[in-house]
């Protein structure tokens, strides 16, 4: 157990930060404690409360228009932060964005410095039995159980769960203790999910440190560790470390409420380690409905493909958009809980286009994106109230990350790296402020008949 800060100028920096985000939260709970800000109607106990805002949420948020918003320092405000949107820094490494959910603002240089010095040095210390452990395990075990398998027996490195053991994981230490971990798990995850990738390969798996080059950040180490980028695989190999990139900045939060960082949130609310935190993440990614959108988006894309015999033209799409409608079914990648309109997917579909115009799946999947969304959900349904349809995040993944990686499951676990950036600023932010364990209220059918008075016998 390290019974210091790992890195000294990164904990005073966050301490300060989180101190003056516990100021502006005391100053709104004692002037408007009683203020309301959302209502519950009945049938949001049947969809999960998404409509309910209840949760907080120190990093990001979620617009049905703007799309993902980072939380930035902004002194004129009484707040103290604005909401920017993801684009503006996309630019920024992976562990530079990490620092910026810390921080509320990019990091300068010597703590950026710092970080990746301690996170390096972390890399090393990668606990090699753990690749043991993972080559132990069934290879037909599905992806993400081995995973959270693997991330689980990280725990046995937790400084939290070494202080519990010790009896010395005060909440005046729960800062430190978090911050310690949030950094292990950034710096072992991308070895770790490599790992799991070759175990389902069936291969072995390289050991070597990778250095951080320049400021080309996590993704490009996990390209090296994927064997994507080495000394012979030229542009390719460094358009592999760009995507990559760019896909753990694309994917690394999105608030509160989504359920892979909601899983990780109730958990850590519970006091578990980081470690169990992110296992809690990686399970709900393993569902179907969650993290396996990227995968079932390509599967759409090719099954058009083949059906049409290449690149489908815009009558053969906008067919295809009423075939869907008639059966009221949906469109793997279409549409959001939350968005009318995904700027992540502007970003991925614009990269696809640059770097792989020629590709005939690139083009069957720009192909849909124009043509198919009017008539998922027509302009006039919309007037109506009707939640418009355009493609996510999901819809362009798969067919850009299969340029390099042909397993499109291997897209889901990227996710599960991608989410460790952002779940461990948000828990380092709730630890850090002592945020009390989530529990919300349920209801019964009973409850509900007699809430609306219509329960006599």
């Amino acid at each position: 157990m390290t019974t210091t800060p790992l890195a000294p100028r990164l904990y005073d920096a966050v301490a300060a930060r989180l101190a003056e985000v516990a100021a502006k939260r005391s100053y709104l709970t004692n002037k408007y404690g009683q203020t309301t800000i959302g209502e519950v109607q009945l049938p949001d106990v049947f969809t999960s409360g998404s409509r309910v805002p209840i949760l907080y949420c120190g990093t990001t948020s979620v617009h049905q228009t703007k799309g993902l918003q980072v939380q930035v320092k902004s002194p004129a405000r009484k707040s103290g932060v604005e909401l920017r949107s993801i684009k503006d820094y996309l630019g920024l490494a992976p562990e530079e964005l990490w620092l910026l959910y810390l921080l509320h603002d990019v990091p300068p240089a010597e703590l950026l410095g710092e970080t990746r010095a301690v996170m390096q040095d972390l890399q090393r210390d990668f606990p090699t039995a753990l690749v043991g452990v993972i080559s132990s395990l069934p290879i037909e075990m599905p992806s993400m159980s081995m995973l959270s398998a693997a991330i689980n027996v990280l725990s046995a490195r937790s400084d939290y769960e070494l202080a519990l053991k010790a009896g010395t994981a005060s909440q005046n230490e729960m800062l430190k203790l978090t911050l310690n971990d949030a950094l292990r798990a950034m710096a072992w995850m991308p070895k770790l999910v490599a790992a799991v990738v070759s175990r389902k390969r069936g291969e072995g798996f390289p050991l070597a440190a990778h250095p951080f080059v320049n400021d080309q950040g996590m993704g490009t180490q996990f390209a090296q560790w994927l064997g994507l980028s080495t000394p012979t695989s030229g542009a390719h190999g460094q358009l592999a470390c760009k995507w990559l990139n760019l896909l753990l900045n694309l994917l690394s939060d999105h608030e509160a409420g989504n359920g892979s960082a909601h899983a990780c949130a109730v958990t850590s609310s519970c006091e578990g380690s980081i470690f169990s935190s992110l296992s809690s993440m990686t399970n709900a990614l393993g569902g179907r409905r969650h993290g396996d959108a990227a995968k079932n988006a390509l599967a759409e894309i090719q099954a058009i493909h083949r059906r049409f015999g290449g690149v489908p033209t815009a009558e053969q799409a906008r067919a295809y958009a009423a075939e869907v409608r008639e059966k009221k079914g949906r469109m793997a990648g279409m549409g959001h809980g939350v968005l009318f309109h995904d700027v992540r997917f502007e970003i991925e579909h614009a990269f696809a286009l640059e770097h792989f115009g020629d590709d005939p799946l690139v083009q069957t999947m720009d192909r849909l994106a124009r043509e198919v969304p009017a008539l998922l959900a027509t302009p006039e349904e919309i007037a109506s109230g009707k939640r418009p349809i355009n493609p996510n995040v999901d819809f362009g993944s798969g067919v850009i990350t299969r340029q390099w990686i042909p397993e499109p499951e291997v897209g889901t676990l990227i996710f599960a790296l991608a989410r460790v950036i952002g779940c461990t600023a948000q828990a380092v932010h709730n630890r850090g402020q002592g945020l009390p364990l989530e529990r919300q209220e349920s209801v019964t059918l009973a409850d509900l008949f007699t809430l609306v008075g219509e329960d006599e016998a």
